[in-house]
Order: structure tokens, then C-alpha cells, then sequence
């Protein structure tokens, strides 16, 4: 492991054995952090997975950065470096950048690029679905919820859904499980948006106002096109 810092190790040696071999279970470990901060209820729990992430790319960073170095001198040592060695570097270089942002961030490139799409003012045939959408409000889902209004913000549709009661914290899994079947199963919820979707919108945005509870519910392209688990639907109690 020395030989990879100090550069006298061979480049495909410290690329695939000090970078490679180590990056991927490393990958997978702050990808199962991040799902558990972006899901879970348990406030402690999260908090624990944000600082086992934060120490983890930080130290994988730095890790990296002294490989970084390593790689550097052995591509360039006795000779100019070739394709394979610069190709090495860059890669490794580039791996340092994210993992140390990733302690910091890890969506702020995703929101970066998002929001600068976003930007782009929707076409004619985008707003033209969005009319077509709203002029079926309002409209009953059910007895005691009714969809109110749809406003386009961005790129995401985002229905307004009053809804009757109150939500006892035992009935919040059915709730869930009752909203994400009726936007799911019955067709014509995703039918509605279809030509939506392919003029580029990103997401229909359902939120449910209770008298003590909002759910948002998000549709897209994904979900529309089969039936998947509602791991976008989140649930925040009014305060």
C-alpha cells in the first residue's frame, strides 16, 4: 500500500487494486447511507447515517488525494505518461473531487443541473396539456377528497387535494397504501398526464392537505409506465 502512495508501485497496479477494488463496496455503502437519511421517520437514526456519511467520503477523500498524488508520479516517473497513466489520474483525481463533495452534499450537482433546466421556458404543447389538465378541476378522487387545483411549478405539476379528518399516527402506513393504489391502479391518472410526459414534464405532485397532515405523492414517467412501491411518497405532519 505504500508503494501506491509514494508512486513507485506500477500505475495498473495502484489504479485497480489501491482505486477500483476499494471505491466499489465504498460506492454502495454511501448510496444505502443516503436512502436511509432520504427515508427514514427516525430522527436518530438519519442523524447517524449523515455523520457515518459525512466521515466516510471525507476520509475516502482524502484517501484518494494521496493516491491521486501517488498515480501522478508513477505515470510520470523515468518517462511521459501515456494514455492508460493520464486516463488513470484523471479518473482518480476525479473521484477525490466527488467523494469530497459528497461529505458536503452529495445532490448539489443534481439540483444544479435541475434547476438550470428548469429555467427553460415549457414549450407550447406543455402548457397546452396543463390547460387541458386543469380545466377538469376541481374533481373528487373520493367522498372526502377532492383534487382542487393544478398549478405547473418548474417542471413539476403540483395538484392541490383537500382531503376530510384527521390522521392518527396508526393509520398513517394504510393511508399511504390507500393513496399510492388509487393513483396507481386506477389508469386514468396516469392517462390524463401521459401527453404531458412526453411534451416535458418531470413530475405530477400530489398533495394531500389533512386537517393535521399533508402527503405528497409524485408521479412520473416511471411510475406511470408500471406499477412500482411508493418510496416517493412522503408524509410531514403539519405543524
Amino acid at each position: 500500500m505504500f508503494s501506491i502512495f509514494s508512486g513507485t508501485a506500477r500505475v495498473s497496479r495502484a489504479f485497480w487494486f489501491g482505486v477500483v477494488l476499494l471505491i466499489v463496496p465504498i460506492v454502495f455503502c454511501l448510496t444505502h447511507l443516503t436512502q436511509i437519511i432520504s427515508t427514514t421517520d427516525v430522527a436518530k437514526l438519519r442523524m447517524q447515517a449523515q455523520v457515518a456519511r459525512v466521515v466516510i467520503a471525507a476520509l475516502i477523500g482524502v484517501y484518494l488525494f494521496y493516491v491521486t498524488k501517488g498515480l501522478f508520479k508513477a505515470a510520470h516517473r523515468n518517462r511521459s505518461p501515456g494514455l492508460w497513466g493520464g486516463a488513470a489520474v484523471l479518473i482518480t483525481g476525479s473521484l477525490t473531487f466527488v467523494s469530497a463533495h459528497f461529505a458536503y452534499d452529495p445532490w448539489a450537482y443534481k439540483r444544479l443541473i435541475t434547476d438550470n433546466l428548469s429555467r427553460i421556458p415549457p414549450s407550447a404543447a406543455l402548457l397546452a396539456e396543463v390547460t387541458h389538465v386543469q380545466a377538469s378541476l376541481p374533481r373528487p378522487m373520493s367522498k372526502s377528497v377532492q383534487i382542487q387545483s393544478a398549478e405547473l411549478r418548474k417542471r413539476e405539476l403540483v395538484f392541490l387535494v383537500d382531503a376530510k379528518g384527521k390522521v392518527a399516527d396508526t393509520r398513517v402506513k394504510a393511508i399511504e397504501d390507500k393513496m399510492w393504489q388509487t393513483l396507481t391502479v386506477d389508469h386514468s391518472y396516469c392517462a390524463e398526464l401521459r401527453a404531458a410526459f412526453d411534451q416535458g414534464l418531470w413530475t405530477a405532485v400530489y398533495e394531500f392537505r389533512y386537517e393535521d397532515a399533508v402527503f405528497f405523492a409524485r408521479l412520473g414517467p416511471k411510475q406511470c409506465a408500471a406499477v412500482a412501491p411508493h418510496q416517493d411518497l412522503i408524509v410531514k405532519k403539519r405543524l
